[in-house]
């Protein structure tokens, strides 16, 4: 199923949708929405995989427009996931830094 971005607020300064995703692969299809919706906004950085809160969040860790939820990331081996997405996106991924965020 598509991700459904949704604004929460009326500004449209930060989007989120939840992943219904139930394999990485599916999971990786999810984090090639998140790009492509940050690329319609004209931006490129860095999509962060936050383990702790279960997001994946850009373009910027400091300055995040759009959240990803993914509620069983916390259980996942952060480096060999975000690698195994990395490898998954190739190309598509341009322009965008995949990172684990250090907390």
């Amino acid at each position: 199923m598509a991700v459904q971005w949704e604004a929460t607020d009326q500004f449209g300064n930060l989007f989120v949708a939840a992943s219904t995703a139930g394999s990485v692969e599916e999971l990786a299809a999810d984090v090639g929405s998140l790009i492509s919706e940050l690329r319609s906004a004209g931006r490129s950085g860095v999509v962060s995989f936050d383990f702790e809160y279960c997001e994946i969040n850009g373009p910027d860790p400091e300055s995040v427009s759009h959240v990803l939820q993914v509620p069983w990331l916390a259980d996942c081996d952060p480096e060999g996931l975000v690698g195994a997405i990395q490898g998954m996106l190739g190309e598509s991924a341009d322009g965008f830094e995949l990172s684990v965020l250090e907390v």
